[in-house]
């Protein structure tokens, strides 16, 4: 065997050493969850209605007769949290609007503002711990 074919052999065998250390592991953000809102003549409905800390998609579907708005508004929140008010455009009858936010440990009150709906309500827990080697997620 030549020396470029030991050479070649070599640097195949070493390729893969190294530390395990994976850079940016540690700031790698949390998955954002999913909040499916539905307003409705009557009311709002959220599922899942609890969370952890941490970014939120709201998508609303509008099932009512008229364009609404939907109003995301904290209540309480723990010590240090951050108040957070934010309001989707107008969805047409029948539309759906995506509202993402960041939502601190509390509660907060899903509306359609000026409309006479019922609110609902999501309670966010602590945050969980970032997703990293996780096969599957819930």
């Amino acid at each position: 065997m030549g020396r470029a074919a030991v050479a070649v052999v070599i640097a195949l065998l070493t390729t893969g050493c190294g530390d395990d250390r994976r850079a940016g592991d540690a700031n790698r953000a949390r998955a954002t969850i999913t909040i499916s809102a539905v307003l409705t003549p009557s009311r709002v409905t959220v599922s899942p209605s609890s969370c952890s800390a941490g970014t939120i998609a709201l998508r609303v579907s509008n099932q009512t007769s008229s364009p609404r708005s939907v109003e995301l508004r904290s209540g309480r929140l723990t010590a240090g949290g951050s108040p957070l008010v934010q309001r989707t455009g107008s969805i047409p009858t029948g539309g759906t609007s995506t509202l993402t936010a960041t939502v601190d440990e509390g509660s907060f009150r899903v509306s359609a503002p000026g409309s006479g709906i019922a609110s609902a309500t999501i309670a966010v827990g602590p945050p969980k711990a970032n997703a990293i080697d996780r096969l599957l997620q819930p």
